[in-house]
């Protein structure tokens, strides 16, 4: 372990080292064992469940006790940690009496190392409520989420390397972006597809995600809708769907125990690949271990040899590393010519405000989510679902665009389309509808490929709008119509933002011509927006205007707008004068105000009048 120099944790150090110098002997007994097996030729490895538990925990360990997170933890004081969870870690702390993050950082580890997996998984739950319930998650992802395969070069001549963050390298796509304010180069997305832990030159274990496909559990129709909603959020929604791993193809075909205590020979190409891996990422690494120079000096070529693009907050610590590395294959005899290259990475906000922010907007986006769900929906399937509704009708329309299709039939299609998608779950209706609002207002962002929930939850555009307020009133809403409402108000929103100038009643020179300036928000009729009070004061008004012939005076005398338009004008303005009493029983005055400023803003525009 690191030693803590101001010596206030040295107790709790000295038994966190005796518990894990005790848990490495049990764990080296069992890689004794699939050595053995190994050198016997053995292709399964048979490994009860207790065993496979110690080296699930032994490899979390192994990374959560690394450099990484020593970096993370290693401060004096808690204002000083500075993780992405900040936040929560300090409240965390705060809640359990913690002065340190390295105390938080020990105090995890013993819990790690003491935790009983049981058959029924009940752990799980457990751990949470054990330890800082973020590492939590993150150990069960490790042990839940991740098959474990036992690698060995087929060649005799091959071997794997080791460096001593072994442990904490995984492999997977990564972006980064810098702050436009200091500077710095952030990691802000990345996947990790598989991770590594070198146990000597001719044995690696290999944990490779569950989000990769396998084709023999895909099978299963339910396994391969979770595997793939999973991946399309974590993965496709943020680095496009042609992402793959480098090492997709360490699973073949048929091998259906690969990842599961299955000895697996790898060829020389995927030994290279494995190798390379590491040697991406030795830049913060104070050795490199190797058996044969023959071996390593192949590994070193295939890397050093092959084009790199260098970016991110390392960027300057792996050039560094690269012409180190060359000198030494250089120096063992080379004659290959090493290729790298450097570009800078993207720019964005200041981090520190994007963070606060991102982590303010999130509470109450997900709230507003929750509440048109109520309790019944599942984010990460509705997340994917209105992006892949958004791609669906864009590919419609360029198809149809690009195959010159009469502009009827392309309206027609997008009408149909809408209809389908109106008979969704409102919760996912209304995020599709925030992604049409971004397409239309701000088209840059139709894909973004860095932290799509993050960059989107930035845009106001996408983050809030008028549609919100349905969330709070949607018990008195039928829910036939709720998407409906979400629908008009989220067009005529767009409408008004693209044509600005149509939100300009008092500039008006004549009632006409104010209520001209509204005729394209006028397809959306008061009389059934799904809220009884509402649909019978307005069937009541239109009957006294009808009846009254209100709309035939001669300030309405205008041959370019019909009777409905009329009559559907003076019933919204009538239902306005006494949406509030009509209200009164079902919702408190401060909810009947916001509701009744969005319905005659946006869902159902209506001009305004003396008594406004």
């Amino acid at each position: 372990m690191y030693r803590d120099k101001n010596g206030a944790t040295k107790k709790e150090q000295h038994e966190v080292e005796e518990m894990f110098s005790k848990m490495e002997n049990q764990a080296q007994r069992v890689f004794r064992k699939i050595t053995k097996a190994l050198e016997d030729g053995d292709k399964v490895v048979c490994l009860p469940r207790s065993e496979r538990d110690l080296i699930r925990k032994f490899l979390f360990l192994l990374k959560f006790r690394g450099s990484m997170f020593h970096k993370r933890f290693y401060h004096e004081a808690v204002e000083d940690y500075w993780a992405n969870d900040k936040v929560m870690f300090r409240q965390y702390m705060r809640d359990h009496g913690f002065t340190r993050p390295i105390q938080v950082w020990l105090e995890s580890l013993k819990t790690i190392m003491t935790l009983e997996m049981d058959p029924e998984r009940e752990w799980m739950e457990k751990i949470k409520q054990q330890m800082y319930s973020h590492d939590a998650n993150w150990l069960i992802m490790h042990v839940q989420e991740m098959y474990m395969a036992i690698c060995t070069p087929s060649n005799p001549d091959d071997e794997f390397i080791l460096t001593d963050n072994s442990y904490n390298v995984f492999e997977g796509p990564n972006h980064f972006a810098q702050d436009i304010q200091t500077g710095e180069v952030h990691g802000v997305a990345d996947a990790n597809f598989h991770e590594f832990a070198p146990v000597s030159p001719r044995l690696m274990i290999v944990l490779r995600h569950f989000l990769l496909p396998v084709p023999e559990e895909d099978r299963d129709p339910e396994i391969r809708e979770l595997r793939e909603t999973m991946r399309y959020t974590s993965v496709d929604d943020t680095f496009g769907v042609d992402t793959k791993s480098s090492l997709e193809d360490l699973h073949k075909k048929g091998e259906k125990q690969l990842f599961k205590d299955r000895q697996r020979a790898v060829g020389r190409y995927h030994v290279n690949k494995l190798n390379k891996i590491l040697l991406e990422n030795s830049s913060h690494c104070s050795r490199i271990v190797f058996g044969s120079q023959a071996s390593f000096l192949r590994t070193l070529e295939y890397y050093m040899t092959a084009p790199k693009g260098i970016t991110g907050c390392d960027a300057d610590a792996i050039v560094v590393q690269l012409r180190k590395l060359d000198q030494l294959m250089k120096e063992m005899g080379s004659k290959r010519q090493s290729q790298w290259f450097q570009f800078p990475s993207p720019p964005m906000l200041s981090g520190e405000k994007h963070e606060a922010k991102f982590t303010a907007y999130h509470h109450s986006f997900l709230a507003i989510y929750k509440a048109f769900a109520r309790g019944a929906g599942t984010w990460l399937k509705d997340w994917e679902q209105a992006s892949r509704m958004q791609q669906l009708r864009i590919k419609i329309d360029s198809w149809s665009y690009q195959y010159g299709v009469d502009e009827v039939i392309r309206n027609r299609n997008r009408n149909l389309l809408l209809q389908m998608y109106m008979l969704l779950p409102p919760a996912r209706f209304w995020l599709y509808m925030k992604r049409v609002r971004i397409m239309l207002l701000s088209p840059e962002n139709i894909f973004i490929t860095v932290q799509p929930l993050v960059e989107l939850l930035n845009n106001p555009n996408f983050r809030e709008g008028p549609e919100d307020t349905f969330s709070k009133v949607q018990t008195i809403v039928r829910r036939d119509r709720l998407n409906h409402l979400i629908y008009c108000t989220v067009e005529n929103d767009i409408n008004m933002k693209q044509n600005p100038e149509l939100d300009r009643w008092c500039y008006a020179t004549s009632r006409m011509e104010a209520l001209e300036s509204y005729l394209i928000t006028w397809k959306f009729t008061l009389k059934l927006p799904g809220i009884h009070e509402i649909e019978k004061l307005a069937a009541s008004m239109e009957s006294l205007i009808l009846s009254a012939n209100t709309h035939k005076r001669p300030e309405f005398d205008d041959p370019r707008f019909s009777e409905d338009n009329k009559v559907e004008l003076l019933t919204r303005v009538m239902v306005r004068r006494k949406f509030k009493k009509a209200m009164s029983a079902r919702l408190d005055e401060g909810l009947a105000e916001s509701l009744k400023a969005v319905l005659f803003t946006y869902t159902y525009p209506t001009p305004p009048t003396m008594d406004d």
